[in-house]
């Protein structure tokens, strides 16, 4: 049950919120709601929206009483007397009916209803667009900004186009709705459609670069805008932003998003100024009511106030003209140990400085901020300079950065190159030159000169951003470039055979790049590895065909040498080689039934036994392609034991070779277990 008594008093849940409103003072009410009216008549219409944000005051003489309407409804507390209320915010293309009304108290606990219409004048458009952050500017923290389209105009917007050019070292992580396209530091969205009076909104999760990239005091710097064509106000269409970067910070703030300057040619064209206040509730228990209370400097024109977002339902009232009110009634803010993001909150509003306002003239305001109960926690000044235009004009803008000497691909081995800026801005125009890579900040000398340093980077693609700033604009470069890992070349020998006598025939020889010879790698064929007897002289050619009557009886070595033709190689040459025998011309092979080889399967070594210790032997250990993988030499033993170090799992064969006598003496097919 709810309802309200004769004494003034208001019981019951009102709102959702379990709590009593009880008034400390006699006084009466004026209230109401203000629509659109679409078709003139005076009366509400089915189809026709209540209109929020537009200021309704109620005044006698000096006594002034006013709020903001919230979902379309206004309340004003008032004394006894003759009291006129009217819509204050100025309504472009809107007549408000009726012009005023007049409501006379003789006694306290009374409440006259009045609600105006808002009546458009036809075929009139006009957009607005508004940035605004909702966070602090801290170097490698996450952020919150924004952007904010009005349609003040009374025709429908369709297929409007809204851009947010955005500071380099801001960036864009994701946004409510998705942006239709992104171009370098350039996101744009589409609205299908927005209603006269009605308001879209896009909220922008960001994160500011980390220092030296980004540092205290430096300033971030972002407009938004929308799509101009057929704008009978086409001045209000953008808005821009320069917002100063903090370190450690008062989590209750106010700031003004111009960055601290304002200059009297933008003031000529109607520019509002754009506040945001930020509240935190930082105490040991949930703040169930916030009120915050700012008084506007004598500067600001309290009539041009409208609100441009909050973080949560409020309700907005003016006393005396220019003190305004929020109250956040059953806000349920928890405090800051037990829920960081929800204990914060805020709001924004823009004004317009008075016509008064000139050249050294200081615009300040600050907020106090209520917690329930408690005093009143009081913001930073919020200082805004009036500076004439021709006095002193923003700096131009600092121009798209150019550099020279990077290359499209480095390989790893390099160790350092070195990268020029060749139009550093002068330094009268304040311009702030950095650089990163992969997000990294990167040392710029006085020069304009950079290191890139590919021996220090992984192989594959890196980012590279150039940003130049002042306080007029921001521009980048992007530029890409690529790390290569250096290669590790290697050849391959084979031989069509390995043991020959003199009617083989023709032996081929062929050798393969295994890896970094490049697309047109050279070969040299030899029997030594100075390569003093060169076989086949450096060329394209890769196989050698030899007779075998060019072989000497016993072990022939052959060496193979490639060069690549990579630019990007531990080594500009490799070297593998294999040894051909040949049996004596008299005689077959003769194996030496003696002779024994073992352990089969081997792990890492082999035992040999039956040898004659009056001759020499080549023992070579062959893989399944014939490729001798281990060789030793062995003389004056009748046995012996060597290691032959672990072999992938597989068939070898153990060739025994008597060089005394010329002959073959043992081929074993053995097994290798692996590497276990």
């Amino acid at each position: 049950m709810s309802g309200t008594r004769s004494d003034g008093e208001v019981t019951g849940n009102h709102g959702g919120y379990d709590f009593w409103v009880v008034s400390v003072s006699k006084t009466n009410i004026v209230r109401g709601s203000v629509y659109m009216d679409y078709n003139a008549n005076g009366v509400r219409d089915a189809g026709e929206p209540l209109v929020n944000n537009i200021l309704v005051q109620s005044a006698k003489g000096a006594a002034l009483s006013g709020s903001s309407t919230y979902n379309g409804l206004y309340m004003n507390s008032v004394d006894t007397g003759t009291y006129t209320t009217r819509v204050i915010t100025p309504v472009t293309y809107y007549t408000a009916a009726p012009a005023s009304h007049t409501s006379l108290f003789a006694t306290y606990n009374s409440t006259d209803s009045i609600s105006f219409g808002l009546q458009p004048i036809p075929g009139k458009r006009d957009y607005i667009a508004n940035l605004y952050p909702l966070s602090q500017a801290r170097p490698g923290f996450t952020g919150l900004y924004q952007i904010e389209c009005v349609n003040t105009g009374t025709d429908t917007l369709i297929n409007r186009t809204v851009e947010w050019v955005k500071d380099p070292r801001i960036l864009f992580q994701s946004s409510a709705p998705a942006p239709t396209s992104v171009s370098g530091d350039t996101l744009r969205w589409t609205i299908a459609s927005l209603d006269p009076r009605d308001t879209t909104v896009i909220r922008l999760n960001i994160q500011f670069a980390a220092p030296p990239l980004l540092n205290i005091g430096d300033y971030v710097t972002s407009t938004a805008s929308i799509d101009t064509t057929g704008d009978l106000n086409p001045a209000n269409n953008s808005y821009t932003v320069n917002q100063l970067v903090h370190g450690s910070y008062d989590p209750n703030g106010k700031e003004e998003a111009n960055g601290g300057i304002v200059y009297t040619n933008d003031l000529g064209k109607g520019k509002y100024l754009l506040y945001t206040i930020h509240f935190q509730n930082t105490g040991t228990d949930t703040a169930f009511t916030v009120v915050v209370k700012d008084t506007l400097s004598s500067k600001l024109d309290a009539t041009t106030v409208e609100m441009t977002g909050a973080s949560a339902p409020y309700v907005l009232t003016t006393t005396n003209g220019n003190i305004l009110t929020w109250t956040f009634s059953g806000i349920r803010l928890p405090d800051s140990s037990v829920n960081v993001a929800g204990s914060q909150g805020w709001l924004s509003f823009r004004v317009a400085p008075t016509a008064d306002a000139a050249a050294g003239d200081s615009i300040v305001n600050t907020a106090d901020i209520y917690f329930d109960f408690n005093l009143p926690v009081a913001t930073q000044r919020a200082v805004t300079q009036v500076r004439a235009s021709s006095a002193q004009p923003p700096p131009p803008p600092p121009g798209k950065p150019v550099i020279t000497g990077l290359d499209s691909n480095y390989c790893s081995l390099v160790s350092t190159a070195t990268v020029t800026i060749t139009n550093i801005p002068p330094t009268s125009d304040s311009a702030v030159v950095t650089v990163s890579m992969d997000n990294r900040a990167v040392t710029v000398n006085s020069d304009g000169t950079f290191a890139v340093q590919p021996s220090a980077l992984p192989a594959g693609r890196h980012g590279l951003l150039v940003v130049f700033t002042n306080r007029t604009e921001s521009d980048s470069l992007v530029a890409g470039f690529a790390v290569v890992k250096a290669v590790s070349p290697a050849v391959g020998l084979i031989s069509s055979t390995y043991t020959i006598t003199t009617t083989t025939g023709n032996v081929v020889i062929s050798a393969s790049d295994l890896s970094g010879g490049g697309i047109a790698p050279l070969y040299t064929f030899a029997k030594d590895s100075g390569f003093s007897a060169v076989m086949l002289a450096e060329g394209r050619d890769s196989v050698l065909t030899l007779n075998a009557t060019g072989f000497a009886v016993g072990k022939n070595p052959v060496f193979v040498r490639m060069r690549t033709s990579d630019t990007c190689t531990t080594a500009a040459m490799v070297v593998d080689s294999i040894s051909i025998y040949k049996n004596a011309p008299d005689t077959l092979p003769r194996l030496q039934a003696a002779l024994r080889v073992d352990p089969n399967p081997f792990t890492d070594q082999l035992h040999i036994q039956g040898l004659k210790p009056s001759d020499a032997y080549s023992i070579s250990l062959l893989n399944s392609a014939g490729k001798e993988v281990f060789a030793t030499a062995i003389t004056g033993t009748t046995g012996t034991t060597f290691y032959t170090g672990r072999y992938p799992a597989g068939v070898y064969l153990v060739r025994v070779f008597d060089e005394t006598t010329g002959r073959l003496v043992r081929l074993v097919k053995m097994e290798s277990t692996g590497n276990r």
